[in-house]
């Protein structure tokens, strides 16, 4: 798992889910994926995600 998966939740668009983000890093699995994520910043990709794409 790189700072780029993080950086890429942090850079996407509204709208946009875990599973692509997965997918666009590589992971076949969005579970595996997610607990990569969750292992690696100690925050789940999806809380990251709703929390960046409810700022303004």
């Amino acid at each position: 798992m790189r700072w780029g998966a993080y950086e890429h939740v942090l850079q996407s668009e509204h709208g946009e889910t875990v599973a692509s983000i997965a997918k666009d890093c590589g992971y076949r699995s969005v579970s595996l994926f997610s607990l990569d994520f969750q292992k690696r910043f100690h925050v789940k990709p999806s809380t990251l995600l709703r929390h960046h794409q409810t700022k303004p």
